[in-house]
Order: structure tokens, then sequence, then C-alpha cells
């Protein structure tokens, strides 16, 4: 089955900035980064980037996660978010069922 849309992956930067890409278009930036001769400024997406500001390149499933952790959410045992300070009923309403 054919995909509509392209993965994106998040090129994160430790001051915060996000610059979401194509992974297609990241692999070349990945290849670089693992290279012994990666310069120490990269110009990437028409923008001059530290090499040593960037924190990684996650795929979106790794940022939703993060950004439900910043807003207090957690995840239990059977995978389930929850709301801060919400107790887990998960394993409860299986036994009720």
């Amino acid at each position: 089955m054919k995909s509509l849309s392209k993965e994106l992956v998040a090129i994160v930067i430790r001051s915060g900035i996000e610059i979401w890409v194509e992974k297609e278009r990241a692999d070349n930036l990945i290849q670089l980064l693992k290279s012994e001769n990666c310069p120490q400024f990269i110009e990437y997406e028409n923008q001059i980037i530290n090499k040593a500001d960037i924190t990684g390149i996650f795929n979106p499933q790794t940022m939703d996660e993060r950004t439900r952790r910043k807003n207090g959410q957690w995840q239990c045992n059977n995978g389930k978010w929850h709301e801060k300070f919400e107790k887990c009923l998960c394993n409860q309403k299986e036994r009720i069922l």
C-alpha cells in the first residue's frame, strides 16, 4: 500500500527549535553528522546550524511523547496516556469486563 504523505522527522536544536523535514531530506544531514569530517557549522534548509547544538533527529512519535510529557501527561503500563494527577484505572476496567 502506498502512503499519501512523506515520512517526517524533527531536527531538534538545543534552543528548542524544531525543524520538520521529510526523512529523505534529513538522511543527507544524518550522514554528514556521522562522518568524521563534519564541519562545525552546517548549512541546512537555508540556515546555518552549529552541529554541537543539534540535540537529535527524531520521529513524530517521539516528538509527540515529548510534548505530552512536557504537558504533564504520563503513560501507564497499558500504553494509555493520562492527564497529570489522573489515576490509572485501565486494569480495573479490564477486570469488570
